[in-house]
């Protein structure tokens, strides 16, 4: 209103946004209501318009009907391509956790397996690693090492 009307004072604009706020309801009897109140800003209407609301709702329900409508319009901010952006993203997120899901599950399904017979385990003598010191007997309570070799070729 202030870009719109600069000259106005603040007065003045506040009472012309509060009778575009009224003017703009859904139900008549409802504006009416609200005018009769006589609010001093758009803040007051606003106030009023909200406590009212409430308290239909509230009457309705404590008679056993059922609210639905709403006096007040709302904005609303998604449009039909957002919403569907937002399902198509929804959905392919939805995949991708399955994905994941599936992965995890075939690696510890492999962490569990057996080498297969083709591959020679040589558990008699642990692996030597290069560069760092090497016992020349093994330790007395050390588990065999399973080393895997080079598939047999019959």
């Amino acid at each position: 209103m202030a870009l719109a009307h600069p000259s106005l004072p603040e007065e003045a604009r506040d009472t012309i946004a509060t009778d575009y706020y009224i003017d703009g309801l859904d139900n008549p009897d409802f504006a009416l209501k609200i005018r009769e109140r006589n609010p001093a800003s758009l803040d007051d209407a606003l106030r009023i318009s909200l406590q009212l609301e409430a308290w239909a709702r509230d009457s309705k329900r404590n008679q056993g009907e059922v609210a639905s409508k709403t006096n007040v319009r709302s904005a609303s901010f998604l449009s039909d391509d957002v919403d569907i952006r937002l399902t198509r993203i929804e959905n392919d997120l939805q995949k991708c956790v399955e994905s994941l899901a599936n992965v995890a599950q075939l690696s510890s399904q492999v962490a569990r397996q057996e080498p297969p017979d083709n591959v020679k385990v040589n558990v008699d003598r642990p692996q030597q690693v290069t560069g760092v010191a090497s016992r020349t007997q093994p330790l007395a309570n050390a588990q065999p090492q399973r080393v895997a070799t080079q598939p047999m070729v019959a």
